[in-house]
């Protein structure tokens, strides 16, 4: 539906504006092109991803400054993919509103400072209605940057044809997602993308551990060790992890980087609250 809307110059019926640019990620488009342009970079072996499927990408979010070089490198695999993705699902952890299940976007298309308005994908969102988990819920995606901080990176590697579904879990369990993954990785030319950071706001001696501990599980796709305050996104992750073991996929760890290390690289002051803790920022490519 989305590509038949914009062959005939239809416009999206609602659509979802920007609520994080100028803060995250730059507001100014010109800006925005040129910090993704110098963020990305191509994998570090292309012959290991030769001839190779991207299926799936862990891929962090927060402000650009503490974890846009790892996003670059993610997407950096996308960019190498011989036949890029058409249809990208969008999924994170809905942290701020209480909700059940999974809320899938009811707006018809998101947008960023870039311009374009990039739709919701119809096909997707057929075959995953019936999914008792999934509820139509807008609310919970305006208040959540996780999904939206990606958005600029999908537009710029992928362009304006391509199809998006973002989602959201909240209270649930990790079997929930089982089916819902399942449908989304059979679709031709789709990618899956979870969207979480590690050891979120944790004391450092505690998050050090947390955060390799989750880093050791995912390389080994044990979704069994991912405990909670590991990721934020727990319950996609352990799901992810669990349909990699099931179709054999291999896992490449992209890169890892602190906000504490960041922060004392830069000489940065921090107020009380934030001093001796951190939270950790982690990509990695899957590949069939």
């Amino acid at each position: 539906m989305g590509f038949l809307s914009r062959f005939l110059k239809k416009k999206p019926a609602s659509t979802r504006a920007p609520q994080f640019a100028g803060h995250l990620y730059p507001e100014d488009p010109a800006t925005l092109t040129s910090r993704i342009e110098q963020l990305i970079s191509p994998p570090d072996d292309t012959n290991a991803v030769a001839g190779k499927k991207l299926k799936a990408l862990i891929v962090p979010f927060a402000e650009l400054s503490y974890c846009g070089d790892i996003m670059g490198k993610c997407w950096g695999h996308v960019q190498a993919q011989e036949q890029p993705p058409k249809h990208v699902a969008l999924l994170g952890s809905g942290l701020r509103i209480p909700f059940q299940g999974v809320a899938m976007s009811t707006s018809e298309a998101w947008t960023s400072p870039l311009g374009t308005e990039l739709w919701t994908d119809e096909v997707w969102k057929m075959q995953l209605e019936h999914l008792e988990v999934v509820r139509p819920i807008e609310e919970v995606h305006t208040h959540e940057p996780a999904l939206e901080v990606q958005l600029p990176f999908v537009e710029h590697v992928l362009g304006e044809e391509v199809t998006i579904l973002p989602m959201l879990m909240g209270d649930g369990r990790t079997e929930d997602l089982e089916q819902l993954l399942e449908i989304l990785q059979m679709r031709e030319h789709g990618l899956i993308i979870i969207a979480t950071e590690l050891a979120y706001g944790a004391e450092v001696e505690e998050g050090t551990e947390l955060m390799q501990d989750a880093i050791d599980a995912i390389e080994s796709l044990e979704y069994e060790k991912i405990r909670r305050k590991m990721v934020t996104a727990r319950h996609p992750v352990r799901a992810l992890l669990k349909l990699a073991r099931k179709e054999g996929w291999s896992v490449q760890n992209l890169g890892t980087s602190r906000s504490d290390e960041l922060q004392r690289e830069r000489n940065e002051q921090l107020t009380v609250q934030d001093q001796g803790f951190m939270t950790g920022y982690a990509g990695f490519a899957f590949y069939a």
